[in-house]
């Protein structure tokens, strides 16, 4: 039913005209005979249905239909609907001029206010009664819109398909983003990359900051369907350019590297990096190196520090981070779509471009999980630093600025095409800054530790000096004389830079012989000497600041009594320059024939670096002594006598630091020497086998006791002496005052 004509059925009604004059109009306008009988019938019109058209007893001749204007058979628009008779002179009833258009009704009931309709503006004209074959030309030209109608139809449908078949092959983009987050990504793919990173200061060794550049572009192929047997090949150039800010004088290279991962053994192709090859010491004719994993396993189960104890704990804690990490990602994921920038195409793949977000509270819950997985049993003061290092980290995510991250995802397929990242964050030199400089403090505590080290070997060679001469030896520029070499292998100088309050000039190590000499022998002695140095901050027991050791001792936290340009320190002001630009990471990924499986080979003559490392770390079988001999037995490494007194020095000095630093970290020292295990050293040295010289068994052994919170005794025995300590056996005190031989 046509609203339309009912709607124009009731105002031509209600202007006067007859059903036979409205019926017409209908008609002459191309409405269908059976549309416009239907709204007589529905508004129960008065007038026969189906014998021709009567005129209503209410039609009079001065209520006509209105014809035509003169030139209505001139004015036809293929765009405009078919209108019904004029109820005004100016009307023009337009007749239907496709047979694909609907018919129109007349716009003058509705364009014109009805105040403006009378009668006697209807033009009278004879009753005009409609044939037969008037009837039949009407149902003829009323199969017209069922044809239209029919076709309409049928071309809906095949849109309908089109548009469903489209949507199943390039679904919506929302729905492409929804199934990448949720579909399993295909395990066999090739990807190409382009890194690079930017870094305005990298501390150096001396306190500078040089801007760094690192690029890493290449290919790698992957193949992880099966998890337990992942094939992978990858080439790559590595780039760096380190440039010195103040001088502009930097250094920069290139270094190819190829990967192949097969069969649960990495190969790397060294023919390109001098420096890993100086390291391993291949074969010369040898490129490629093997690193069978499976075996480099088994290895680290026989050694002390990969017990069973530790794979089961490695082992629960990357279950229990696995399960943790996809508890937090399935609540919330890490990145969302932000808005869809348009389709694309990638290789001939049919992709949407999306924009993405990061949210960084994922982030931070990830790693938190992760940190405390790691120290679930640490004690409380571990605890305590590492809750005060999960804030560093945390503060550094916030800072964390990403200026673009975009994707590329199949329209069909729903998979990775690509992805580009660009993220800024605090440098390097801004987070030492923000920190106090973590990485300063380390180092500048291990200058100290080395400087106490260093006091004490001078100590034991001017000690032996004085056990041979009678005296101490004179001084040539803050230099002892005639050390070098038989009491010490090298006079050690103060390391740089300067730490703490610690001036330039009373960093260095200055000897100063004291009392009258004497001539003894054709040498020149003295009866006592002050050696000065200077510590950047308390270790272990000793204050920071200017020192000296003198026979008696060390002192140290002394005022410095010189003038202010020798005793005020020089050191830059901290942070550099540049503290506040960051760094900048652009990753830009291409992925691309998934599926596509490649047959990888593992590389000729590879040369096995777990044999070799298995061969170093095996111990050798003891020499034996040829019958005739009659020499005691060596140590299994064969050295010499001599070199097994150097080794027990060497471990001592080693224990002796490493006791200092803990001192430094705990203002006490450890009830036995296996508190210093992992932290500080990773075993425990014992003394060479078998006991020379007068050593006994006992006497042989390291032996250490702790004294007080302060204080402690350290024990050893030297076959045939070295160049500072003499045979016999010794013990190193150490009083809180400082540390001496006994």
């Amino acid at each position: 039913m046509e609203q339309e004509i009912l709607n124009y059925i009731k105002d031509a009604h209600g202007h006067g005209l007859s059903d036979h004059d409205i019926k017409q109009n209908l008609l002459d306008v191309g409405w269908d005979l059976e549309q416009v009988e239907e709204s007589f019938a529905f508004t129960r019109a008065p007038g026969s249905v189906g014998e021709g058209l009567i005129s209503s007893p209410e039609t009079t001749t001065s209520a006509k239909a209105a014809p035509l204007s003169g030139n209505a058979s001139n004015n036809t628009s293929s765009s405009a609907k078919p209108g019904l008779g004029a109820m005004q002179h100016s009307a023009v009833l337009q007749p239907q001029t496709r047979a694909s258009q609907k018919p129109t009704m007349p716009n003058q009931l509705t364009e014109a206010p009805a105040t403006n309709i009378s009668l006697a503006k209807i033009t009278s004209t004879p009753t005009i009664d409609l044939s037969d074959t008037h009837f039949e030309a009407q149902k003829a030209k009323s199969k017209t819109p069922l044809v239209i109608g029919v076709s309409f139809v049928v071309l809906a449908l095949l849109g309908a398909g089109g548009y469903f078949a489209y949507g199943y092959y390039f679904p919506r983009p929302q729905t492409v983003w929804t199934n990448y987050q949720t579909a399993t990504k295909n395990p066999i793919y090739t990807s190409s990359f382009n890194i690079n990173y930017s870094d305005p200061g990298i501390p150096d060794q001396d306190g500078s900051y040089q801007k760094l550049n690192l690029g890493l572009t290449g290919s790698a192929y992957i193949n992880s369907k099966d998890p337990s047997a992942t094939e992978t090949k990858t080439d790559l150039v590595f780039s760096y350019k380190l440039e010195n800010t103040p001088a502009q004088k930097g250094q920069s290279g290139s270094r190819k590297i190829s990967a192949v991962f097969l069969d649960n053994s990495l190969y790397l192709d060294l023919s390109d990096i001098p420096e890993l090859g100086q390291m391993f010491n291949p074969p010369q004719n040898l490129s490629w190196i093997k690193i069978d994993l499976n075996t480099l396993r088994a290895l680290a189960s026989t050694t002390p520090y990969y017990t069973a104890d530790v794979q089961n704990q490695e082992k629960q804690f990357n279950d229990k981070a696995r399960s943790d990490f996809a508890a937090i990602l399935k609540a919330t994921p890490v990145a969302s779509m932000q808005k869809v920038i348009g389709p694309d195409t990638i290789n001939g793949v049919s992709v949407y471009h999306f924009q993405n977000q990061i949210d960084k509270t994922v982030i931070k819950k990830l790693i938190n999980s992760a940190i405390d997985d790691a120290v679930a049993s640490s004690t409380l003061a571990q605890a305590l630093e590492i809750g005060a290092g999960k804030q560093i980290v945390n503060n550094f995510i916030d800072k964390i600025n990403i200026i673009k991250y975009e994707t590329w995802i199949g329209r069909k397929d729903s998979q990775l095409y690509k992805i580009s990242l660009d993220i800024q964050f605090p440098g390097a030199v801004s987070m030492l800054a923000a920190t106090g400089n973590p990485l300063g403090i380390a180092r500048a505590k291990a200058r100290d530790a080395k400087r106490l080290a260093d006091l004490r070997q001078l100590s034991s060679a001017l000690e032996l000096y004085f056990n041979d001469h009678n005296g101490y030896p004179p001084s040539l520029n803050g230099v002892p004389q005639q050390l070098s070499p038989t009491y010490i292998g090298e006079v050690p100088k103060a390391p740089e830079p300067n730490d703490g309050d610690c001036s330039d000039y009373y960093n260095s190590y200055w000897y100063t012989p004291k009392g009258t000499s004497k001539n003894i022998n054709g040498l020149i002695v003295y009866p006592d000497y002050e050696y000065s140095f200077c510590l950047g901050d308390k270790t272990g027991s000793y204050k920071g600041g200017l020192a000296k050791m003198t026979p008696q001792g060390i002192s140290a936290g002394l005022p410095c009594q010189d003038s202010a340009q020798n005793c005020q320190s020089q050191k830059a002001f901290w942070p550099p320059p540049g503290a506040d630009t960051p760094a900048e990471l652009k990753i830009d990924i291409s992925y691309s024939d998934y599926g596509k499986k490649q047959t990888l080979a593992a590389p000729n003559n590879a040369w096995d670096l777990v044999k070799y490392i298995e061969s170093q770390m095996l111990p050798q079988p003891p020499i034996m002594p040829l019958p005739h001999q009659s020499q005691p037995l060596v140590s299994n490494n064969n050295t010499t006598n001599k070199s097994n007194d150097q080794l027990r020095e060497n471990d001592i000095n080693s224990m002796i630091v490493e006791l200092e630093q803990y001192y430094t970290d705990k203002s006490d020292y450890p009830e036995n020497l296996n508190q210093l295990i992992p932290k500080y050293l990773p075993a425990i040295p014992t003394a060479p086998l078998p006991p020379e010289g007068t050593c006994s068994t006992q006497d042989n052994q390291y032996e250490y006791q702790r004294v007080s919170a302060s204080s402690y005794k350290l024990s050893f025995c030297l076959g045939k002496g070295t160049s500072h300590l003499s045979p016999g056996k010794h013990i190193w005190v150490t009083d809180g005052q400082g540390g001496n031989y006994q």
